[in-house]
């Protein structure tokens, strides 16, 4: 393969695609990698973009599941990044969620300075409205995580 159709193929699986975290792009380009190495580029399978409600973008465009407005976009965020980190911790024995995390995420997202009133605000009001992030969170899970 020549230099071009490794770009294409970058540009296809990693650039052009929104991931729910730095783990995940992470493992996708290793495993890109590892097929150029192998010389398996050619047989990876076929990518299916998700074509349903929209990932959030970094920093909210038109195509972005987050509002626009700067503030609402916050909000956007830590409810999006608390459902994250909630299911993630579900799915490891042990794990405890907790606002540092949150905070972590945010601060990769390039939003700072979240205070634990936004957070607890902002999770208090997409519970009530029946925010989509929270489908198949539990207000246990939201309490619990806001203790920590």
């Amino acid at each position: 393969m020549n230099a071009w159709d490794y770009r294409k193929l970058f540009e296809e699986r990693i650039w052009n695609i929104q991931f729910k975290d730095w783990d995940t792009v992470k493992k996708k380009f290793d495993y890109l990698v590892d097929a150029i190495q192998k010389g398996e580029a050619r047989f990876l399978p076929p990518l299916f973009v998700w074509r349903g409600f929209p990932l959030p973008a970094l920093m909210g465009t038109e195509a972005s599941a987050w509002r626009m407005d700067r503030e609402e976009q916050k909000a956007d965020a830590i409810v999006h990044y608390t459902s994250v980190i909630i299911r993630n911790a579900r799915n490891k024995i042990g794990v405890v969620p907790r606002i540092d995390d949150l905070r972590e995420k945010l601060e990769q997202a390039g939003i700072i300075e979240v205070t634990h009133a936004d957070i607890n605000e902002a999770i208090t009001a997409a519970y009530e409205r029946k925010d989509s992030w929270f489908a198949g969170i539990t207000l246990e899970e939201l309490n619990t995580f806001l203790e920590t």
